[in-house]
């Protein structure tokens, strides 16, 4: 992504929060005088129920990241986690800034866990792929809800399984190009096959590297990006099969078939 669309997406993100914060108190004031529950002054309200319900957005944001990333992408177990988080947040709040009694706020708590579940979910389905697109990230990186799913499920479930993991470690700097790293001294069994995969059009080769606490290198496995056209991708397939039989590997067949993947990962020693 580049640096404006970056600044997009931070702008977009920060004006659906501010969004849904208003929705949220739009709600809450609503709904208070049924219920029987007294905000106080209408500018004091406003600020503390904004500040709740940005407060519990940042924290479901986070968790839902880190259930997403645990399960494989799984949208429909972080709302499992995440619901009861939004019950615990909104009611201790409620009961810290405006004295409310724990028995009286429940109902609130309950209609406000709700409606910020739905409301939530509604313009990351809605409105966050637009937004994101609009900065330069590809709709098929956004968790939909439940997705993972069966047919029909989100652009995710059809995307190469590595291409976000690939994202990841590009981040991290945990990639190093391939031809460089045997050059430095490791893999060298790797060298004429990663010149063979370069000659047939692969994009790139790495591996991927990372570091124990003294700093040296451990190297998992080889990656190449595949090219588009399918002679060439044939041609990489062949010395994958090609660098298993040196390295006297004993594989399954199917793995060294074209699956139309945009990465092929190599095992390494």
């Amino acid at each position: 992504m580049t640096g404006t669309g970056i600044a997009a997406v931070t702008v977009g993100v920060g004006l659906m929060t501010v969004f849904k914060a208003a929705l949220l108190i739009g709600f809450a004031l609503a709904t208070a005088g049924p219920l029987g529950v007294s905000f106080g002054g209408i500018w004091t309200a406003i600020l503390k129920l904004a500040a709740i319900a940005v407060f519990c957005d940042g924290v479901n944001t986070w968790v839902d990241a880190g259930v997403a990333k645990m399960v494989n992408g799984f949208g429909g177990f972080g709302i499992m986690v995440s619901f009861p988080i939004s019950l615990g947040i909104y009611w201790i709040l409620l009961i810290y800034l405006f004295s409310m009694d724990p028995g009286d706020s429940w109902m609130m708590v309950a209609l406000l866990s709700v409606f910020d579940m739905i409301v939530r979910w509604v313009i990351v389905m809605l409105l966050l792929a637009a937004i994101l697109n609009w900065g330069g990230v590809h709709a098929a990186n956004i968790p939909s809800f439940g997705g993972g799913g069966g047919g029909g499920g989100s652009k995710m479930s059809n995307a190469d399984p590595m291409a976000q993991e690939i994202e990841d470690l590009k981040d991290t700097n945990n990639l190093v190009e391939a031809k460089q790293y045997i050059k430095d001294g490791h893999q060298a069994i790797l060298g004429k096959h990663v010149d063979n995969w370069y000659a047939a059009g692969a994009k790139n080769c790495w591996f991927i590297v990372s570091r124990d606490i003294n700093g040296r290198p451990d190297t998992g496995s080889l990656v190449v990006e595949l090219p588009k056209e399918k002679d060439k991708r044939a041609r990489c397939y062949e010395i994958l099969g090609e660098y298993y039989k040196d390295a006297r590997f004993e594989i399954d067949p199917t793995s060294i078939k074209d699956k139309g993947n945009t990465y092929l990962e190599v095992e390494v020693r």
